[in-house]
Order: structure tokens, then sequence, then C-alpha cells
């Protein structure tokens, strides 16, 4: 439904990956697991999200508020991991013509098996602005999840820097991101507690190139190269990687 000054909205969602694991992979878990063990499959890492949702956003004074409520369900592996129920309430105000900031905060419950057990709540700051021909854009958040699992509880702060120049290279133009997150879990157990618990330090960045001059139903595509890598004090928890994404990005 939508006016002049509101527009709600139902969303729904449906989420899959799969893994294939590599001959080099087999052997690997072959070689580590004991006889007796089950077998790893593909399977096993597998994830899933179905959600359904419902929003309404609004005119309000300097800008849009937004109040959204989402109701989905985890799969990890082959289980059925947790279903959540998630409130998120957005603020965003023009300032001037050219740059504006948008104020987030969001809480969130999740169950397994019918009763409730970790509960997530956050707030994140974002602005955004043009400067010249660039565009610029900036965000700050911060997370905490709430669980008696002392593995699963953490605090998590994100900074995060966007820049599109503008520029195009013949018929490529390109945006780029650049993004720190610091994650901890102050209770972390491997067998015994982790002294001064578990800290793992991200570095994330991406370049984007699309090619706007090639257009089909008011779509062009995107190729983004990602780097990540997590520096942790459990070692199991430090990787790094590279990755090469190919997607559709609307021109309307």
């Amino acid at each position: 439904a939508e006016g002049p000054r509101f527009r709600t909205e139902a969303t729904a969602q449906i989420y899959a990956r799969g893994v294939i694991l590599s001959q080099d992979a087999r052997d690997f878990i072959a070689a580590e697991q004991d006889p007796g063990d089950a077998p790893i499959t593909n399977g096993d890492f597998a994830s899933g999200l179905v959600e359904v949702g419902l929003g309404h956003l609004w005119a309000a004074r300097g800008g849009t508020a937004q109040l959204a409520l989402d109701l989905g369900r985890n799969f990890s592996g082959t289980d059925d991991a947790y279903g959540y129920l998630r409130l998120t309430g957005t603020r965003s105000l023009a300032l001037g013509q050219t740059a504006g900031l948008t104020f987030q905060a969001f809480g969130e419950t999740r169950w397994e098996g019918g009763a409730a057990t970790d509960r997530r709540r956050g707030v994140q700051a974002s602005w955004r602005g043009i400067l010249g021909a660039q565009t610029v854009g900036a965000t700050l958040a911060w997370a905490e999840t709430l669980s008696d699992n002392p593995n699963a509880a953490n605090t998590v702060w994100t900074l995060q820097a966007d820049w599109d120049p503008d520029w195009q290279i013949g018929p490529v133009d390109l945006s780029a991101g650049l993004g720190w997150q610091q994650t901890e879990y102050p209770d972390y157990r491997v067998f015994f507690p982790v002294p001064g618990g578990r800290q793992d330090e991200r570095l994330f960045a991406n370049l984007r190139l699309g090619l706007p001059a090639v257009s089909y139903a008011g779509f062009t595509p995107v190729v983004t190269f990602g780097y990540d890598a997590t520096d942790s004090n459990v070692s199991r928890f430090a990787r790094d990687g590279f990755s090469v994404d190919f997607g559709l990005r609307s021109t309307f």
C-alpha cells in the first residue's frame, strides 16, 4: 500500500548456499577423522534462510522514518538451526541537497525448540554525501549478542567507508569499499576458557566494476572483486581469501 506520505511493504526472502568439497578437502577430512566418526559431506557445510517481513515507511520532519518486523528461520548444514524475530527502526535525515544521515537500531530474539536462546541488539549511524562529482559514505555500527552459550555471546564494532568517484575507464565505471571489524567473545571456551576471551579483527575491501553501456531490461552487469582477512587469537578462526562476484544492478 502506498500514499503521498507513506508506503507499506510485505517482503519475502529465500537464501541457500551450498559447498562442493574438493578431493583435497575430502582427503584431508578422511585423514583427520577417527574411524568411528560419522562421514562429513557437502551438506554439512550448507546453509539457508527463509524470511518474511512487514515494513512501514513514512515522511517525517527532515526526512523519513521506518519500522520493519521480520520473522525467519535459519538452517545450518542439514539441521534446523534457529528461528528469529527482529524489529528494526530507521530514521533518515537530509542534510541539504547533497548529503544525508541515517540512524538505525534493531532488537532480535532467537529461539530453538520453542525456547528463547540468544538476544541481539545493535545501532548504527551512516553518512552519505556528494563531494564534487564523487559520492562517499561512512558507517559506524555496534552490535551485541547476549546468550547463555559462552561461545555465542559477543560484541561487534564495524567501521566502513564507500567511495564512488564517478570515473569511467572506457566502458567500465568503478567504485570501492573498505572496512574494519572487531569482534570480542569475552567468555569463549576451547575445552577451557580462553585467557582474555576470543578476539577477531577483520579487514575487508572490494572493488566494483560496472558496465553501464551494457543494459537489458533495466539492469547492467557488475563484477565485484573482494578481499577478506581475519586475524584471531584462536587460530582456527584466522583466515584470508579473495572472491569474485558477478551480479546485476538496477538502472531505474
